[in-house]
């Protein structure tokens, strides 16, 4: 049982380093040695636990996908209309994300290289089930007349999440958002309300409905305490 421990954690060590190496420099320039090196393991500790860089990879991709989807299900209570889902799922998403940056990272870098990934599908059906779950729900919400049926839902998905993907800067450590600094919680809240809006807009959402015009910003040390517990159970997935 402790090698079989130790294995899992080796494999763990590895994949988070892929995933922070990756973040910053694409899968392209990343090396394996990088990676082991940010492992602090031997370079054939990847092929050992995962076959290849390519393997690697599509592991990279799926913890991003399975971690982004148990924020969305964390986060999002299902069986509220899009009015009231949508800005608490964006102060969230938003929360996780500062606290996780990585996550954005490698879906902006999968955006970018997709001309030249050999298996580019692979990689793609991977964020399949993060589009199956936010069609569902508005499908839901169309056959409840809470939002418009005339509507193409998959696109707005997609552009939704070019803006959530590409508003967020990375520059010298800090994480920017229309040249705002994140780590001002002020900051913060201007950017979940401009996301909100923006969701509201595309959506076709009543805004009287929604409450956008002011969005608290949250005890620094409560939503620190609660990024943690969230990052051990991301981890584990």
């Amino acid at each position: 049982m402790r090698k079989r421990f130790k294995t899992s954690e080796s494999r763990q060590k590895i994949l988070l380093a892929a995933l922070k190496c990756c973040a910053k420099h694409g899968y392209h320039g990343t090396s394996v040695r990088d990676i082991c090196a940010g492992a602090k393991m031997n370079v054939c500790a990847v092929n050992y636990h995962f076959g290849s860089k390519e393997q690697l990879w599509q592991a990279v991709c799926e913890y991003t996908s399975d971690s982004l989807k148990h924020i969305i299900t964390e986060s999002m209570d299902f069986k509220k209309p899009p009015a009231e889902a949508v800005p608490e799922f964006v102060d969230a998403l938003v929360d996780a994300l500062l606290e996780q940056p990585e996550l954005l990272r490698i879906v902006s870098w999968i955006n970018r290289e997709a001309d030249t990934f050999d298996d580019y599908e692979t990689t793609k059906t991977q964020f399949q089930p993060l589009e199956k779950l936010g069609l569902e729900y508005l499908n839901i919400q169309v056959r409840k007349g809470n939002i418009r049926p005339d509507l193409n839902y998959e696109a707005i998905l997609t552009m939704l999440n070019t803006i959530v993907v590409f508003a967020f800067v990375n520059r010298k450590g800090s994480v920017y958002f229309s040249g705002r600094k994140m780590t001002v919680p002020g900051n913060v809240a201007m950017a979940k309300s401009e996301i909100t809006r923006a969701a509201v807009l595309m959506l076709g959402i009543d805004k009287s409905d929604t409450h956008i015009s002011q969005m608290p910003v949250k005890n620094v040390k409560k939503k620190a305490k609660a990024g943690r517990k969230r990052k051990k159970v991301i981890s584990k997935i």
